[in-house]
């Protein structure tokens, strides 16, 4: 199995595209900027909403019973592959973010 197939959950899309999720790369790479922060900043680099990413709001639950709204940003592997070049990585390089074309889910 491939690295990056180990970091994160990637799924290949019906088109043949993966996808990589945006929380999961920043876990991945070890990001101290809070999530909403970072990938702002991140999209600001040029990358457009329906072309290199969508934005996939779930609910996920709190303490008291209740929920909050979180969102996710699904991104291209090219994506995922220039954010880990901006960040410049030990975890990961972009250079990991190569994937056989066999192995997805």
């Amino acid at each position: 199995m491939n690295e990056i197939q180990q970091l994160f959950n990637l799924k290949r899309n019906e088109d043949g595209t993966v996808a990589v999720s945006g929380r999961e790369l920043h876990r991945g790479l070890k990001i101290k900027t809070p999530y909403p922060k970072w990938i702002n900043r991140m999209i600001d680099y040029g990358f457009e909403e329906n072309i290199d990413y969508i934005t996939n709001r779930q609910k996920s639950p709190v303490a008291n019973g209740g929920y909050k709204l979180t969102d996710d940003h699904i991104m291209t592997l090219d994506m995922a592959k220039e954010i880990s070049m901006i960040q410049r990585s030990e975890t990961v390089s972009y250079t990991h973010l190569t994937l056989p074309t066999s192995d997805l889910v």
